[in-house]
């Protein structure tokens, strides 16, 4: 199987000299296409960081990090940010109440220029029959 996504000595630190914090300490993880994985862990144990790094909301990491066999570089290219998104742990703020999950979907689709315009929530389906056909 492929491996879709690669953490090697994974370390993060904020601040600089005395100041500094390390948050991150030589992470490691694998994850091949077609595995479900859970990131599970104490609140403040990094999980949120680790994934920050994989979207490119964190620049100033050390190690390894690969998305699809393809090496992250520091800097977000624009095929990144097609490719990864955070879906943010509070509900109330990632979800806006009077928009359809089809909405949610299809906004980043539309914003990137993926795919064509289609009647509202003919996108969104086909996510979401795509997603239920991979999970099964």
């Amino acid at each position: 199987m492929n491996e879709m996504i690669r953490v090697s000595n994974l370390n993060l630190s904020f601040g600089e000299e005395e100041r500094r914090n390390q948050v991150l300490f030589d992470v490691n993880l694998s994850i091949h296409q077609g595995e479900i994985f859970g990131l599970v862990g104490e609140s403040g144990s990094g999980k949120t960081t680790v994934l920050k790094c994989l979207a490119g909301l964190f620049n100033h990491w050390h190690g390894e990090l690969a998305i699809d066999g393809v090496p992250l570089a520091h800097r977000i290219a624009r095929e990144r940010c097609r490719s990864v998104q955070m879906v943010f742990q509070d509900p109330y703020g990632s979800l806006h109440p009077r928009h359809t999950i089809g909405d949610i979907l299809e906004e980043p689709l539309q914003i990137h220029g993926i795919g064509q315009r289609q009647p509202a929530g003919t996108a969104a389906v086909g996510i979401c029959s795509s997603l239920s056909a991979a999970a099964g």
